[in-house]
């Protein structure tokens, strides 16, 4: 490319990773909330969606959201642009745990303490 403005330019992505945060059988962490803080301590937004089928019919709903609740130790999967990331576990607004996040280089991306 020659000296001109196009040389000049750079364009750069990030990867879209699907993630859940799954406490598993353990007991050590009781949360009921998770966020996901980047590498300047932002939190982060996640995408959302749920998916409800009735017989023949469904209804997704979709929404963006800086927290994943969590039921029964689990969240739902969500899909955020892949970065550095810290889980802060959280229970009853009270931080419990932090959880360095490593990306699968496939699928959903479970964290787990």
């Amino acid at each position: 490319m020659g000296e001109g403005v196009g040389a000049q330019l750079e364009v750069s992505a990030s990867r879209h990773a699907f993630v859940q945060v799954d406490l598993g059988p353990s007991t050590q962490h009781t949360a009921d909330e998770a966020r996901f803080l980047d590498a300047a301590g932002e939190p982060v937004r996640f995408n959302l969606a749920r998916t409800t089928v009735f017989g023949l019919q469904s209804s997704s709903v979709q929404w963006t959201s800086q927290t994943m609740k969590l039921s029964g130790g689990r969240a739902e999967v969500g899909s955020t642009a892949e970065s550095e990331y810290v889980c802060v576990l959280l229970n009853s607004g009270r931080e419990v745990a932090r959880i360095p996040i490593v990306f699968a280089s496939e699928g959903v991306t479970i964290v787990r303490p």
